[in-house]
């Protein structure tokens, strides 16, 4: 048992240490009945904006020796729609779900963060600040402020700098960093 979140009121306990990353199962549902949702320690869903995207044109797949890697952004059905459609089945699953949340400012992230807070079903929140580390520490302490769910900064792959800002989103509130 692994607790990524122990300083958090909620807390955020996993039975295995391996998570789906962010995206790979969509949100979660679209492969419950493919594979054991139970013997992943957690599920990080698909990046959901507060009111949803639509993408013009669709991801590319590139083929690599290992499988296929997929490239480029996927629409969202946005925030009300994510948490009516799958909350309430996620809420039934012993594994934990994340949602991953992405916006364009930090009172966005608050917004989304504040809306999420007591919603059975969502075991904690995945802040996607690769398109805004210059504000990541301020989206984090925004959505700090707005709930008391476990908080987890998914950093941007870079080499310089990390360090320091990976300090700065847990000194904001982050309870978890996912990197890369």
């Amino acid at each position: 048992m692994v607790d990524l979140a122990p300083n958090n009121p909620y807390g955020l306990a996993l039975r295995s240490r391996v998570m789906a990353a962010a995206g790979c199962f969509g949100y979660g549902v679209e492969y419950a009945r493919l594979v054991e949702i139970e013997r992943a320690g957690a599920i990080v869903t698909r990046s959901t904006t507060l009111r949803g995207r639509r993408v013009a044109r669709p991801p590319q797949l590139i083929e690599t020796p290992a499988g296929l890697l997929a490239v480029g952004a996927w629409p969202d059905p946005g925030l009300a729609r994510v948490v009516e459609r799958y909350a309430p089945q996620w809420a039934a699953w012993s594994t934990p779900v994340l949602l991953s949340i992405v916006g364009e400012r930090p009172d966005e992230y608050a917004a989304i963060a504040a809306a999420l807070e007591g919603v059975e079903g969502i075991a904690g929140l995945e802040l996607h600040l690769a398109d805004h580390t210059s504000q990541a520490a301020q989206i984090v302490a925004a959505a700090r402020a707005a709930t008391l769910l476990p908080l987890i900064a998914k950093l941007p792959p870079a080499s310089e700098g990390l360090a320091a800002l990976a300090r700065a989103v847990v000194g904001a509130g982050a309870d978890a960093i996912a990197l890369i």
